[in-house]
């Protein structure tokens, strides 16, 4: 029985056909161009499985924007255990030589999910982006171009300008968790978790002065209203420039709490 028959992407480990098609695409895929594989991916002592994908890529590494989103992600036991389940001629020997792999291999965990890769359009320098997130049942093949589009932009000095006026709106996909405490008596809310499942899932805390700021946002306005009339209102605290709160703003969209307002 041959061991390396267990894993379709070949090799003790199982990455092997993986880390050979990630080192050829640099000769495949046009600038421009966007990669996509759904694997098992391994998180080492070396880094996690995006970033070692990123070193795959070589001389050529700084070419590509990398985002992996995973379903799931288990211990090397974990999946030593489904293995033995599924593939009785693997036997006790097998399992040995597969465990044998992953501590040489220093496995920490297995996610499993849809490594995407775009290379850059432009041959100008410009900073490498890494990200590891997670899928959802609502999220869409388009959700990756538009994630890349939307960090592409929020890198251009102009569109960063033209932010300030451009009407957003609350996430539609929102949710907002409260918890409140009982304090002298009283009920008092002392965290406040943003959740939100598209284009990807993400959770962030927010402090709670922050949430009535957020909350201006429902029906469409820009930030440049927003933080004006927060100043007025003296909702804002002492030091919170309006570069602070662009900077908060950025921080959401790139989340998926907050959208633009298509006309």
């Amino acid at each position: 029985f041959d061991i390396t028959a267990i894993w379709r992407d070949g090799g003790l480990t199982g990455e092997l056909l993986v880390k050979r098609i990630v080192e050829g695409m640099p000769q495949h895929l046009r600038p421009g161009g966007t990669f996509c594989l759904v694997t098992l991916g391994l998180d080492t002592e070396a880094g996690p499985f995006e970033e070692r994908a990123r070193v795959w890529l070589k001389d050529k590494s700084n070419e590509f924007d990398v985002v992996f989103a995973s379903t799931n992600e288990r211990t090397p036991q974990e999946v030593l255990k489904e293995l033995c389940e599924r593939n009785e001629k693997l036997g006790i020997e097998g399992a040995k030589r597969i465990e044998e792999a992953f501590n040489k291999a220093g496995v920490k965990k297995l996610p499993y999910g849809a490594l995407v890769m775009r290379r850059h359009a432009r041959s100008a320098e410009q900073e490498p982006w890494t990200l590891r997130t997670a899928l959802s049942e609502e999220t869409k093949g388009t959700d990756f171009e538009a994630t890349f589009v939307l960090h592409q932009r929020l890198l251009d000095q102009t569109f960063r300008e033209e932010l300030v006026d451009l009407k957003l709106q609350l996430a539609p996909r929102l949710q907002v968790r409260v918890t409140y405490v009982v304090h002298e008596g009283a009920l008092l809310p002392v965290e406040h978790i943003f959740e939100t499942d598209k284009p990807f899932i993400a959770r962030g805390r927010m402090d709670g002065w922050m949430v009535p700021l957020i909350a201006r946002f429902a029906g469409g306005r820009s930030p440049k209203e927003i933080y004006n009339q927060a100043q007025i209102d003296r909702e804002l605290p002492d030091g919170f420039e309006f570069v602070d709160f662009m900077d908060l703003v950025t921080r959401l969209l790139e989340r998926g709490f907050l959208t633009r307002v298509h006309t």
